[in-house]
């Protein structure tokens, strides 16, 4: 069979394994060369009237020198399995192909673009350059004259995105000039731009005038599910950036009233979005909707004004971004570095491993008095890695349950004081910790045993891979009737109804206070069933349709219970008090108390130290209970050795 060539000259063919091959042959692969002090790289791409082949070179500059005179670069890394070419004069360097389309779509038709992108400005293959270069970014994209952001390629419907979200940032500047126009008062700006926006929301036909509405929240589900949102590092590129244009492929899309949309124009037109997300998409979509309007909030704080602008701590930042996604799990603390308001810090070290990284950054917290935050952020997950200490945080694994300490009591509006009820006019005791090795030391006391605890097991009707909360549910509940069918009282005297009624919500109060991390988020909280009650087999209907009811009757009752529930198992101790327990307890772990933390926590004893295993919710000790019965158990508080 012969070949012909085209009549039209040679195609481009775009067989990325095939061009490396033949650069291999005939050129060098790019060399860097040592950056100095304060020094970054910036790039020059070639226009696209040069050719259809992406062609850069390389200038050294001092980041005090180069305010201005660059665009920063924001995208998804993606895979690095096919590698692109970029060619950099008589060399060529591997990047991937979505780095290969932002550069395609951005670069201009008849002049040169300079830019700085982190992949190739910064020499990956050297550690020590790329923890150097980490302290800077926060001035890299500060001094830059904008940050591009890059969503990805166009699809069938982002550009359906981008007019409906331009639409609304115009209506909303319309409003606020009619405003204006009338003189009504308000305190500030963002008070005027929150009134605009809620009136855009009086219905959903005005919201969404001159659009499909169902093709628009589809468009925007699909926008939020982009990687772009789930990324550590882009929080800080979006934040620290005096001016950003996003775009999907050559489209601009407005971001500017992005978040305000979700928080009150959505809301007050009471648009639903329950039968618009796929059930595949849906904790895409709720992780993308929180991280954004995380980093809207952060952006505001960042770009304050003097009084206004505040920068958070570490652990609360870490905290907050919590699911989002990073290839190495030491970038989940070094990408928020920069917008850290702590005075001490860990050094971006790449030379370092996960454990070391992350253990070292909790021994800092502890010596800064932040050994209450350092216990509830390790409380949150199934420590999966072996090589922490348990009482250190895995920042690299997502949340599974909420942190007990931060939630608000139903009865008196106040947290759980669990160590002791202290008086008004006094502060909790600090804890009492120290560190040995791998070892930390604290004052507490070992309160009761767990005598049972309901396992993870299948109930008739449910698939556990596919709708694992709800069967921890179901289990919950047929245990809670094992516990009601008890003969003898509850230690506290209380109705076991009643009991269990609490227990269910883990006594959160009916409004809770506005909450951080995405599992805790107002938007998300119901998803622990959603869409696990779509994996029901039909003879398991009934305890859907059980669930649907209660959602509609009593949503807020309904959302505190998921959370309560999430990634825990009903237990009752050896004293015959119930409780929800982390999902990872067994028969013969202990219920501890600390000093100076609000509630109990479970512990896993090892020979002659504990394994820590999280925060629990036991009836009849939260407030302080065991130490107005018998106040001689202050005396009794030792030092428990937990690695």
């Amino acid at each position: 069979m012969a070949f012909h060539p085209s009549l039209y000259g040679p195609r481009q063919h775009n067989f990325p394994g095939v061009r490396l091959y033949i650069l291999q042959q005939t050129r060098m692969e790019y060399q860097y060369t040592p950056l100095g002090d304060g020094e970054i790289r910036l790039i020059e791409l070639r226009p696209a009237c040069d050719g259809p082949k992406l062609f850069v070179s390389f200038n050294h500059v001092s980041i005090n020198d180069a305010a201005n005179t660059y665009e920063a670069l924001s995208y998804t890394w993606g895979s690095s399995a096919k590698p692109n070419i970029l060619l950099c004069g008589n060399s060529y360097l591997q990047i991937t192909a979505s780095l290969q389309s932002a550069l395609m779509n951005l670069r201009l038709d008849s002049t040169p673009r300079m830019l700085w992108v982190d992949a190739i400005c910064i020499n990956q293959g050297d550690l020590l350059e790329r923890g150097t270069q980490v302290v800077l970014m926060e001035q890299i994209y500060r001094k830059a004259s904008k940050t591009v952001v890059y969503l990805g390629d166009e699809s069938v419907d982002s550009n359906l995105a981008a007019r409906y979200l331009e639409t609304h940032f115009w209506r909303v500047r319309c409003a606020m000039a009619d405003f204006i126009n009338q003189r009504r008062v308000a305190e500030d700006a963002g008070d005027m731009l929150q009134i605009c926006i809620k009136s855009l929301g009086t219905s959903q036909a005005k919201l969404f005038e001159g659009f499909d509405q169902s093709a628009v929240q589809e468009a925007i589900v699909n926008l939020l599910c982009r990687p772009w949102f789930q990324r550590i590092w882009v929080i800080q590129e979006f934040v620290v950036s005096p001016k950003v244009d996003m775009y999907c492929g050559k489209t601009l899309c407005e971001w500017g009233s992005f978040s305000m949309m979700f928080y009150y124009s959505f809301v007050e037109a009471g648009v639903s979005w329950d039968h618009i997300i796929p059930r595949e998409k849906k904790i895409n979509f709720f992780r993308g909707l929180t991280q954004i309007m995380q980093m809207h909030e952060l952006r505001n704080n960042f770009h304050g004004t003097d009084e206004s602008k505040t920068k958070s701590g570490l652990i609360r930042l870490l905290s907050r971004c919590r699911t989002a996604d990073a290839t190495l799990p030491i970038d989940k603390i070094f990408a928020l570095l920069n917008l850290s308001s702590a005075a001490q810090t860990p050094m971006p070290d790449y030379l370092k491993s996960k454990a070391d990284v992350y253990r070292e950054f909790a021994e800092l917290a502890l010596e800064n008095g932040e050994g209450r935050s350092i216990l509830s952020e390790a409380a949150l997950t199934h420590r999966k890695d072996p090589n922490l200490p348990s009482w250190v945080p895995d920042w690299s694994e997502p949340p599974v349950r909420i942190d007990l300490g931060q939630i608000l009591i139903a009865s008196n509006n106040l947290f759980f004081n669990a160590a002791g009820s202290q008086k008004d006019s006094q502060e909790r005791p600090k804890p009492r910790m120290r560190i040995e090795g791998n070892t930390l030391f604290v004052k507490g006391l070992i309160l009761q045993s767990i005598a049972i605890v309901g396992p993870d097991r299948p109930v008739p009707g449910t698939n556990i891979i596919e709708a694992p909360n709800l069967t921890n549910f179901m289990t919950i509940l047929s245990y809670i009737q094992m516990f009601m069918g008890m003969e003898s009282p509850y230690p506290t005297g209380e109705e076991k109804d009643v009991v269990a009624g609490i227990l269910l919500e883990a006594n959160q109060q009916k409004s809770p206070r506005k909450v951080t991390s995405f599992w805790e988020n107002t938007q998300a909280r119901d998803l622990l069933f959603e869409p696990e009650l779509s994996a029901l087999r039909p003879e398991a209907n009934i305890i859907g349709e059980e669930m649907r009811r209660r959602r509609l009757d009593d949503p807020q009752g309904y959302a505190n219970m998921c959370r309560a529930i999430a990634g825990r198992r009903f237990a009752i101790t050896d004293q015959e008090y119930v409780g929800l327990v982390p999902d990872t307890a067994k028969d013969g772990d202990v219920i501890c108390i600390m000093q100076g933390f609000n509630v109990p926590y479970v512990l896993r004893q090892i020979g002659d130290h504990y394994i820590f295993l999280g925060d629990a919710y036991v009836h009849g000790i939260m407030m302080g209970e065991a130490f107005q019965r018998d106040d001689s158990l202050s005396e009794c508080m030792t030092e428990i050795a937990i690695r």
